[in-house]
């Protein structure tokens, strides 16, 4: 019965981590080979202050494998404090922990070593549901259901009306090629949405998250597969969904660096600066590095030159 349990346990955990984009085949080993550490709070702390500041004193967090005897950690010693409110993009070459830290910040795991604290409140202290119901995150890789579409966008909140149901879908600009579809919003779609393509799948993934109401929203580089046009109908939508509230956005696009009020850049699971788009290009070598390497980047770095720095 213990191994049934078990079994129950690590299979769910398997996709979210499959989900997630950890395809790697060591990483699967690692969780198998894991302890899990998460816990839930023997007394949950109550009144929890979502829209407060986010911020994490000395995180690390370390898979089960060793390399030379030394633990893999996926983040380490990062300390940063994201005041209340702010639209954060998160940046960062592969393996520099950037899916990772918004998984902790969803409690999917909980750190290795140091605290992630909102409104003052460690999030150990908050159970994972506590958490999950008011923290949203769009992944890269979208998990969508075989079921219709509107169940889809209403995942999780299967009270949503019919009205609010296509407010969110046309807020995420999904109604246009929803109500094309044979059986508009009742159309079923196939197991992991294989039958849209992977910007309509995104677009249903944003809908799912602005019918959420998140007080905080995670988006793993969740809009690189639709056109610059409706990303930024899409942005436009979540930045009115999340006003006043907390995003953080692993990115590599131009325009929400730039429309950020924090950058922040991850390096092999550490912490290599934060600030704003325009600090960081005078400031960072590495920030700039890396800006000048995306598409369009070398126009505006002239014209933030010419100007002085102003970009």
């Amino acid at each position: 019965l213990t191994s049934l349990q078990g079994l129950n346990f690590q299979f769910p955990m398997m996709l979210l981590i499959l989900r997630g984009g950890f395809v790697n085949a060591q990483r699967v080993v690692d969780f198998l080979n894991w302890n899990d550490p998460m816990s839930e709070p023997e007394e949950e702390a109550q009144d929890v202050d979502w829209s407060g500041d986010v911020v994490l004193d000395n995180v690390s967090f370390k898979y089960g494998r060793e390399e030379n005897n030394n633990p893999h950690y996926a983040i380490r010693n990062l300390s940063i404090t994201i005041p209340q409110g702010s639209r954060v993009a998160l940046i960062g070459g592969p393996g520099a922990g950037k899916s990772t830290l918004l998984k902790l910040l969803l409690r999917l795991y909980d750190p290795t070593e140091g605290m992630i604290s909102v409104g003052g409140v460690n999030l150990r202290e908050v159970s994972t549901k506590s958490v999950r119901d008011v923290v949203g995150l769009v992944e890269q890789d979208i998990f969508l259901f075989r079921m219709s579409i509107r169940d889809n966008i209403a995942f999780g909140r299967s009270n949503a009306s019919d009205e609010e149901v296509i407010s969110a879908a046309k807020r995420a600009q999904a109604d246009e090629f929803i109500i094309e579809m044979p059986e508009g919003y009742n159309s079923m779609i196939g197991e992991r949405g294989m039958t849209l393509s992977g910007g309509q799948r995104q677009r249903l993934a944003i809908a799912r998250a602005i019918i959420q109401d998140p007080k905080i929203l995670l988006l793993d580089d969740s809009v690189s597969a639709v056109d610059a046009q409706t990303e930024f109908l899409m942005r436009k939508a979540l930045d009115e969904v999340m006003t006043n509230r907390t995003s953080i956005t692993v990115t590599q696009r131009l325009r929400t660096l730039m429309e950020s009020d924090i950058v922040i850049i991850l390096d092999k699971g550490r912490l290599v600066a934060s600030g704003t788009h325009i600090d960081l290009l005078r400031d960072s070598e590495h920030y700039r590095r890396v800006f000048e390497r995306l598409p369009g980047a070398q126009e505006l770095l002239a014209t933030f030159s010419k100007t002085g720095g102003v970009a």
